[in-house]
């Protein structure tokens, strides 16, 4: 409990070596002269100790879930580590107007002080328990995070729940983290041009509600937001039937225990997540024009949420387009077999970057083709990006490009469910997002059964949908959002014949 120190340092941690104590002269006089090493010829000692076998699987996930909602999952890793994380179903997406920037300024407020103990306290207890923490946000989800000893995580889930459930939102510790907020994290964004047209993709793909609204707060809404704010939005939106309990390396029973304690009085239900609605892609454009060395453009179409069964096939989608920035340490020639690599940045010197990007939120999403080039050439690169969409939709893929796909797939999800942070993260969101997590055997078995087919017919249904266009930089030269449509409009007309 919090009430006490949590801390649970193995004695074996400070436990010394007889040796280490006695005259340094003494060790040197009982050295006796090595034995003559055994021929390499005869077998090892039998005595030898030997590393305990460990099963050849991991078991699946266990999921309990509480009366009021809250779900509890587990994956076992045999571990003395353990990577938690406290999954809540709510972002900016469910911010109201007068909300703006809630969610960011939640995410600032994670680890301060709670209703029990102050913020030097909590820092305390982390730092004793060798803990590493976070808390992150997105359009639709708040992750609180921890890495740390198993046989302190107990206490790790505690120090988590307190915050989450007791925050106390001190009106001073609220104003240094504005303060933080508009004179570092904002000017550090107005400078980085991939966020601002991230943004503005969101905003033209979606308009100003759901996913089109901001992710960061302003200076104008955060002079609005105060202490009552803060919790009004969290009991709204922070009820059971929206949180998830992941841990990776940890007992079941000890997290369930620790949910019931801290979690079991939250109302059940979804709050008030339906006041926001259903995000419609709309598709649009939003061209921001700015004095700048390098213009950054992406153009793109709907696709699906990662409910759908087609989500598989857009992320292969991406995995052949592939990509990346021309100047990245070991040059374009890294990702030789992707096809912006092949077919753009090693065809086109003045290209500085062009990638894929595959978004997918619970009932939306979207797919396109960022890149980047001197002003100047802006209208050139926006042709070659157009001609990469229309080449997937257009031609059947290659059998050894497929191959290759479904090979680069199935590594990059094995490779990453290697990591215990990524196996905790995994659980986390599936579960919340779906009730359930699809194990990666069966996932590797979809990437199997994908054919040709599906990854063009998915690219053809992307093309049918509305164009969103977005850029930032030097804009003069980028073609008209009409003329772009209706290129593509003229493209799917050929194709439906």
């Amino acid at each position: 409990m919090l009430g006490r120190s949590m801390l649970r340092i193995p004695s074996r941690m400070f436990s010394s070596s007889p040796g280490m104590s006695a005259n340094i002269g003494a060790i040197f006089s009982n050295l006796q002269t090595p034995a003559v090493p055994p021929s390499l010829s005869e077998p090892f000692n039998d005595d030898l100790p030997t590393v305990a076998e460990l099963p050849s699987e991991l078991p699946a996930p266990v999921v309990t879930t509480l009366p009021n909602g809250v779900r509890v999952a587990t994956q076992e890793t045999f571990e003395e580590a353990t990577s938690l994380g406290i999954f809540v179903d709510v972002g900016s997406r469910h911010e109201m107007p007068e909300q703006s920037g809630v969610t960011h300024l939640l995410e600032k407020m994670a680890f301060q002080s709670c209703q029990n103990f102050s913020k030097a306290r909590v820092m305390y207890e982390i730092e004793m328990m060798g803990a590493n923490v976070i808390c992150n946000r997105s359009r639709e989800t708040m992750i609180y995070g921890a890495d740390v000893l198993r046989e302190c995580a107990g206490d790790m889930t505690e120090v988590l729940l307190e915050c989450i459930t007791k925050p106390k939102f001190d009106a001073v510790e609220l104003a240094a983290q504005k303060k933080q907020i508009i004179d570092v994290e904002l000017p550090a964004l107005a400078d980085d041009p991939t966020h601002q047209l991230f943004e503005g993709f969101h905003e033209a793909a979606f308009g100003s509600a759901t996913l089109g609204l901001p992710t960061y707060a302003n200076p104008l809404t955060l002079s609005t937001l105060s202490p009552d704010s803060l919790s009004g939005f969290v009991e709204d939106h922070f009820t059971g039937d929206r949180i998830v309990i992941a841990g990776a390396g940890v007992d079941h029973d000890v997290l369930v225990a620790k949910a019931a304690q801290y979690l079991g009085e939250l109302p059940e239900g979804m709050g008030k997540k339906t006041v926001s609605g259903a995000a419609v892609y709309t598709g649009g454009e939003k061209i921001v024009s700015v004095p700048s060395e390098v213009s950054h453009m992406a153009l793109g179409f709907q696709s699906v949420g990662y409910n759908d069964t087609d989500m598989i096939y857009y992320h292969a989608l991406h995995m052949m387009l592939g990509g990346g920035a021309s100047f990245s340490a070991g040059g374009p020639g890294k990702g030789l077999y992707s096809r912006l690599y092949a077919n753009v940045l090693n065809a086109y010197p003045w290209v500085q970057t062009a990638t894929a990007f595959s978004v997918q939120y619970e009932d939306n999403g979207f797919f396109g083709i960022m890149g980047a080039a001197e002003g100047e050439a802006m209208g050139q690169l926006t042709s070659v990006l157009c001609k990469e969409m229309e080449t997937a939709a257009s031609k059947p893929i290659p059998d050894v490009e497929l191959a290759r796909v479904k090979k680069m797939l199935k590594s990059s999800m094995m490779m990453n469910l290697e990591s215990r942070d990524i196996v905790m993260e995994d659980i986390g969101r599936q579960i919340l997002a779906t009730g359930k997590r699809v194990s990666p055997d069966e996932l590797c078995r979809q990437v199997d059964a994908m054919t040709g087919g599906d990854l063009q017919r998915v690219a053809q249904n992307m093309l049918n949908t509305p164009l969103t266009l977005a850029a930032y930089g030097d804009t003069s030269k980028m073609p008209k959002y009409s003329a772009v449509s209706q290129h593509f409009g003229t493209i799917t007309a050929q194709l439906s014949k």
